[in-house]
């Protein structure tokens, strides 16, 4: 492709024309050779579109946020509850009752989230966050699980960590923390290392 270049205004506006032209001739080549289907991004595999059915149009909801960190909560206190023998023997029926509720609450949770994903659901499974969400509502039904009450505890103990899924910022929180160790433990051998000359020089 050869540009004419002239001297002053009228030339940059022969140059622009002929930018112009150029973008029109070959502007539909390159659409051809290189069609929209073919591109290597495709955020539609990736995460579910709020714009592609209804239920990805709740998930994204703030009400549906809402009720699932408060459910969690319920659940978090309840466990806290089954601690304490002299409540459990008092109000053990009621408990129980709340958290069968809130793993009920739980598996439409689950079901709403996959269904967003439609008509690709298997994609739901590419994140490792919804992976560790799959992993801990379904353990609660295996029966190995479920007849251990230690297994059992530890399981709807990972049900509390599931906030850290439904809450950004406290995801970003912890990901500074978890990034903020290694130069923690740098200053912890710097500080090691002055304590231990100091303490041989005396």
């Amino acid at each position: 492709m050869v540009r004419w270049r002239a001297p002053g205004a009228r030339g940059e506006a022969l140059a622009a024309t002929l930018c112009q032209m150029e973008q029109r001739a070959y502007g539909p080549a390159i659409s051809r050779a290189t069609p929209s289907a073919e591109l290597p991004t495709r955020t539609a595999d990736l995460a579910p579109v709020s714009s592609r059915n209804a239920a990805a149009r709740i998930v994204d909801s703030a009400p549906f946020t809402a009720v699932v960190v408060g459910t969690i909560a319920v659940n978090a206190v309840v466990l806290g509850l089954q601690t304490y023998e002299e409540l459990e023997d008092r109000w053990g029926s009621l408990l129980l009752g709340i958290n069968a509720a809130c793993v009920a609450v739980f598996v439409v949770e689950l079901g709403i989230r996959i269904a967003a994903y439609w008509p690709r659901p298997l994609a739901f499974f590419r994140n490792g966050w919804n992976v560790f969400d799959f992993v801990v509502v379904g353990a609660t039904f295996v029966p190995g699980i479920s007849g251990s009450s230690t297994l059992l505890r530890l399981v709807r103990l990972l049900r509390v960590v599931r906030i850290v899924r439904v809450l950004p910022d406290l995801r970003l929180l912890l990901l500074g923390v978890w990034r903020s160790v290694p130069p923690l433990a740098s200053i912890a051998a710097v500080t090691a290392m002055i304590l231990f000359v100091y303490g041989m020089v005396g």
